[in-house]
């Protein structure tokens, strides 16, 4: 069902130096917000390691996300687009995967 709900999703190349913590920040759209935190909850589950979702509306989340986002996820390939732009080069083209893509019938 995740791939099906989520398009797009890009890990970010770190900016800052790693932490030691294993808390991993996660952001996006409010639409798969549902999806995002059952898979943060299998992922905590079998890794140990806690997932921080927040999703809502871009502005809600951009500047924070830009401070420590992992993960950040989309509902569409042209959602992520303009994700890619908005972060200012901390999402490369090259790491967005298009999960799930719709075709056409």
């Amino acid at each position: 069902m995740l791939k099906s709900i989520i398009t797009g999703a890009a890990m970010l190349v770190a900016t800052t130096a790693p932490t030691l913590a294993a808390d991993i920040h996660v952001y996006g759209p409010g639409g798969p917000l549902p999806a995002m935190k059952e898979a943060a909850a299998a992922f905590k589950k079998s890794s140990g390691n806690k997932v921080i979702v927040t999703a809502g509306p871009t502005p809600q989340w951009i500047g924070k996300a830009k401070d420590n986002a992992d993960l950040i996820f989309s509902g569409s390939e042209t959602m992520m687009s303009d994700f890619v732009k908005a972060m200012c080069g901390q999402i490369k083209d090259a790491g967005v995967e298009p999960l799930g893509g719709r075709t056409g019938v």
